[in-house]
């Protein structure tokens, strides 16, 4: 129970975190962005979520522990239902 709640709290400060940086350099105006403060909210929920297929085509090639592999996907696949869920 604990570990997925800090999964969804890394999530949720790492999307904020995103979020807000976009918001300010749309802020400053120095691409000519105008982006509402919402609109960096659904930005950042879609870009934080990480795509571990690379991380786990490695630990199949290395024959990792199978406790790791899960780990990861779960983490992945929670990531991604956190994400959907942030942006609608």
């Amino acid at each position: 129970m604990a570990y997925g709640l800090s999964i969804v709290l890394g999530f949720v400060l790492k999307k904020l975190e995103f979020s807000v940086l976009v918001y300010i350099y749309s802020f400053l105006g120095l691409e000519s962005l105008d982006l509402t403060l919402l609109e960096c909210l659904a930005f950042g929920s879609t870009l934080s979520a990480t795509d571990p297929v690379t991380i786990l085509a490695i630990f199949t090639q290395y024959k990792v522990d199978p406790k790791l592999y899960t780990i990861i996907f779960g983490e992945s696949l929670l990531n991604d239902a956190v994400s959907i869920v942030m942006y609608e």
